[in-house]
């Protein structure tokens, strides 16, 4: 299954997302006063959690000794193996979006760390598979799971209401933001 066909590969410790709300159905009417502090209350809630994640993953990048795009291609190759499914060079570098030279490059410094092994296709003899190895995935967790436990914590104490105005929520700021990059 190529990249483009794949579905929406959950985070390593999360289920698969629901369908984003369409940035068309959330209200753009004229804020009072009162709403534009809450509107911007928000959003620099939003801007301390994404501090926050970023310096989670710097701090678990730095731990596995790897920069931020080996530690993408690391959790996305873990999260799509746990959909039982595998990931060819091609493939990897379509999802980070980077250069064929570049990807061979991140595969070596991962292999020569022992985070990944290359593995012949089962049925192209010419191609190669891509896999995160069992030291990986346990560096991973170790990194990765206090504080993952502690998210799933935050989320578990939200009624299911809750949860479903924040899915909506994140689903459609997500959606403004990527509108807003497709036009520059």
């Amino acid at each position: 299954m190529s990249v483009a066909e794949r579905p929406s590969v959950p985070g390593y410790w999360y289920s698969a997302p629901v369908s984003p709300v369409p940035v068309s159905s959330v209200p753009s009417s004229s804020p009072s006063v009162a709403d534009r502090e809450s509107v911007v209350a928000v959003l620099q809630a939003v801007r301390r959690f994404r501090r926050s994640d970023s310096a989670m993953r710097s701090r678990t990048a730095s731990v596995l000794s790897v920069n931020a795009t080996d530690l993408a291609a690391l959790r996305h190759l873990v999260a799509v193996e746990r959909l039982g499914e595998s990931v060819s060079p091609t493939e990897l570098a379509l999802y980070l979006e980077i250069s064929s030279a570049a990807t061979t490059k991140l595969l070596n410094r991962l292999a020569q760390l022992g985070h990944i092994r290359r593995q012949p296709h089962p049925t192209d003899r010419r191609a190669q598979l891509i896999v995160a190895t069992d030291e990986a995935h346990t560096a991973i967790r170790q990194a990765l799971g206090h504080s993952h436990d502690r998210m799933r914590e935050v989320v578990s104490a939200l009624s299911a209401n809750e949860q479903e105005t924040v899915i909506r929520f994140l689903d459609a700021l997500g959606a403004a933001v990527g509108e807003a990059d497709a036009r520059s």
